[in-house]
């Protein structure tokens, strides 16, 4: 939250070695709990796509996802130490209730929290809510919005052409404008979001490569597995090799 950075003299991360000071900092602020709120399950899992974008690069990402690469390999495993060594620091709260995390992020208790836009309606001061992406990111990943017409609708042609039109940039703006929501349509004016987080989100995203998310890209068991052995990482790190042998035994 701005307010918080202001409050005690910090500034956001330029580079991986500012972000690390940056976490070092917040930890000896008294009254802090930890540097990052973890959302238990779902949460978690996003932080660690995050992670691996960031640190591994939209390539090894990529190639997660589409299976040319496994979860056990020695070039995932190498991002993964980095985790944990930031995860053995202390620089993370105990997983609890995502929701719950807000409030105590929005009081306070944690400085950083990975979370989508939609927070700036859970929060007291959506004016209050910064945003930054871990330093040397290439690329972004998100989730997508499924527009599904049935099979055997009575006005199928009408329905594809409400599909087409919500896809248009007039559509996108007015829904952009309503908050909590960040615009596929690349026309749609940065100026159109109502908090100042949503409209650095926007201008972030432009020249990014697009990816997308673990949990919807991967199917079988692994939506249901991921967040749980990533969860249980946080609680015990010692245990990384378990946790991938697990990860990747899900995959299909």
């Amino acid at each position: 939250m701005p307010s918080f950075f202001e409050e005690h003299g910090l500034t956001v991360p330029e580079t991986w070695e500012e972000f690390l000071d940056l976490l070092a900092n917040i930890k000896e602020i008294p009254g802090v709990e930890a540097p990052i709120a973890s959302g238990a399950g779902w949460p978690i899992a996003n932080f660690v796509d995050d992670f691996l974008l960031a640190r591994g690069g939209p390539d090894l990402y990529s190639r997660l996802l589409t299976g040319e690469l496994a979860w056990t390999d020695p070039e995932v495993k190498a991002v993964f130490e980095e985790l944990v060594e930031l995860l053995q620091a202390g620089y993370f709260s105990v997983p609890a209730d995502w929701a719950a995390q807000v409030d105590k992020f929005a009081a306070g208790k944690y400085a950083l929290y990975v979370m989508g836009s939609w927070i700036v309606g859970m929060v007291p001061d959506p004016e209050d809510i910064g945003f930054f992406m871990f330093p040397g990111t290439k690329g972004v990943r998100g989730g997508v919005d499924f527009f599904i017409i049935p099979k055997f609708t009575e006005r199928p042609e009408e329905a594809k052409e409400l599909v087409r039109f919500l896809a248009t940039s007039y559509a996108q703006t007015i829904w952009a404008g309503l908050g909590g929501y960040t615009a596929a349509n690349l026309k749609v004016p940065v100026g159109v979001y109502p908090s100042p987080m949503e409209r650095k989100i926007a201008e972030a995203m432009v020249g990014m490569r697009f990816l997308g998310v673990s949990d919807t890209i991967i199917g079988g068991e692994f939506p249901i597995v991921y967040p749980d052995q990533l969860t249980l990482l946080w609680i015990d790190p010692d245990r990384l090799n378990e946790v991938l042998e697990a990860i990747q035994a899900s995959v299909p």
